[in-house]
């Protein structure tokens, strides 16, 4: 029992483990395939190296022998969907659903809830008066008395001589001032100060009848009067908003805007001194802006700065290097030029003086051969006299 092998026919087997096709461990009923194998059979390491192959083999033979006896999959589908009752007309509109009574996509809805918000918001804007819809620039403070007082000088004499003309200009400075308080009252210009007492009400909205038919007779005016008038260049128009500029002035005093030559000198000479105080107060107050955004920017890039210098020093080293190299390569290519012109000269006084030397070497070689004989003649010579003796 336990791990010790046993011999069978088959050859080495392992107690508890059956043949080809039976089923494992305690509870072969419902661990058919042996997952949860004991483990007093389930280690093999102990066994000889034959008998774990056996073993291993015996074990894959039985799981595919009980994978073939699964009955084989059958592609049959069937898709069973409820009957929906046919939605009545008008119904599923505006709760989500489209117009057959299915439920509206999430996308869908999105993009619904989208171009709703949108469609209210231009027709909201489209109520609201044309500087705010074109955003044009809006005074701080709106100068109720000075926007109703009526025209002096030339612009008085003209309208004198129509009462109705007179009365239709108060009337319109009249609303105009209505506008911009209802504007300053529901829209507030940025930096303007906070409205003191009881704030207007919004305007009620006009009619789009009325308002298209003023539009177009606005409209008509306007072509009348610019075909009435010769047509302005730049310079004319600049220059007519200068003097129209120069003619008005915040005055200290009064605390509001007014012509110049209305105003006491005294008066007229603090206009000047207000506006360069307000100047010198923008100016500290953006330095003081500034100074912290350069304490902000120095913390943020201050590793930068640091990498950027680093970097700045050991490009200059290179740069002096290559001016290094360029200095010597313009030296070695010099030397080359005077190596080419010395060169073939050179080669030419090597060649004599090897001729020379040649010539030289073979007559010592032919010395050198003649007194070879004559050194062998004598040792002849003298053998010779030597028999003879």
């Amino acid at each position: 029992g336990g791990l010790t092998p046993a011999r069978s026919e088959a050859g080495y087997s392992v107690a508890g483990l059956s043949s080809v096709g039976s089923e494992f461990g305690r509870t072969p009923s419902r661990d058919a395939f042996g997952i949860n194998e004991a483990d007093n059979w389930s280690d093999v390491s102990g066994l000889p190296p034959a008998a774990a192959k056996r073993l291993q083999k015996q074990r894959r033979e039985a799981l595919a022998a009980q994978l073939a006896a699964l009955p084989a999959p059958s592609n049959e589908y069937k898709i069973v969907m409820p009957e929906l009752e046919p939605a009545e007309s008008g119904e599923g509109e505006g709760d989500g659903l489209y117009p057959d009574g299915f439920e509206e996509d999430a996308q869908d809805t999105l993009e619904r809830q989208d171009a709703a918000a949108e469609a209210e918001r231009q027709a909201e804007l489209a109520k609201r008066s044309a500087a705010l819809r074109r955003e044009l620039p809006r005074p701080l403070v709106v100068n109720r008395e000075e926007m109703l007082a009526p025209p002096s000088g030339a612009d008085a004499a003209g309208l004198d001589a129509a009462e109705e003309i007179r009365a239709a200009d108060q009337l319109l400075r009249a609303e105009m001032v209505r506008m911009l308080e209802a504007d300053a009252a529901s829209y507030p210009v940025p930096g303007a100060p906070e409205l003191k007492g009881k704030k207007r009400r919004p305007l009620r909205p006009l009619p789009e009848e009325d308002m298209a038919a003023a539009s177009a007779m606005l409209h008509e005016e306007t072509v009348s009067l610019a075909a009435a008038a010769p047509p302005l260049d730049e310079a004319s128009v600049r220059a007519a908003a200068e003097a129209a500029g120069g003619e008005l002035s915040y005055v200290p005093s009064l605390q509001r805007y007014a012509p110049i030559a209305s105003v006491p000198p005294a008066e007229a000479l603090q206009a000047p001194q207000q506006a360069l105080q307000l100047l010198k107060n923008f100016m500290a107050r953006d330095a003081k802006r500034a100074g912290k955004a350069e304490k902000k920017l120095d913390v943020l890039l201050g590793g930068y700065k640091k990498r950027a210098a680093a970097l700045s020093k050991e490009i200059e080293a290179q740069h002096a290097a290559v001016a290094e190299r360029r200095i010597e390569l313009a030296c070695f290519e010099a030397l080359r030029g005077r190596e080419a012109l010395a060169g073939p000269q050179r080669a030419e006084e090597l060649s004599e003086l090897l001729s020379v030397q040649t010539s030289k070497e073979e007559e010592l070689q032919a010395r050198y051969a003649e007194l070879l004989r004559t050194r062998d003649s004598l040792r002849q010579q003298l053998r010779t006299r030597a028999e003879a003796a």
